[in-house]
């Protein structure tokens, strides 16, 4: 959490990363995962989206950023398991989350299209 330039940014990038990977946690558990294994997935893949971002010297590889991406996969573990105790009915919530993991996939999709046609 130590930067050697002070920016404004960075709590809204610390922040960022948390929520990018809420839907990540989110998914695993709707595969039936255990929350280990969810939460090591989201750090395993933190770690190589981040030694890639290091040899490939695109953006800036950090530790706080593994950090974080893991806080977020954990965030969508505890999310998922809040809404199994609220919503005892584990079938019907696990398709309204399906319906909103698919609608969010393809807008993400439908932007990074976007994006890319745009560059």
């Amino acid at each position: 959490f130590h930067y050697d330039e002070e920016v404004s940014s960075h709590l809204s990038e610390v922040i960022d990363n948390i929520i990018v990977f809420i839907p990540f946690g989110v998914y695993l558990k709707l595969l039936g995962k255990s929350n280990k294994y969810t939460i090591l997935s989201g750090a395993l893949i933190s770690l190589l989206l981040e030694t890639a971002q290091f040899i490939l010297a695109v953006g800036a590889s950090d530790v706080t950023d593994l950090l974080m991406n893991t806080l977020g996969t954990a965030a969508g573990v505890l999310i998922y398991s809040c809404l199994g105790c609220v919503f005892k009915n584990h079938c019907k919530l696990d398709k309204a989350l399906m319906v909103l993991a698919g609608a969010g996939t393809i807008l993400f999709l439908a932007f990074a299209a976007l994006l890319i046609l745009v560059n």
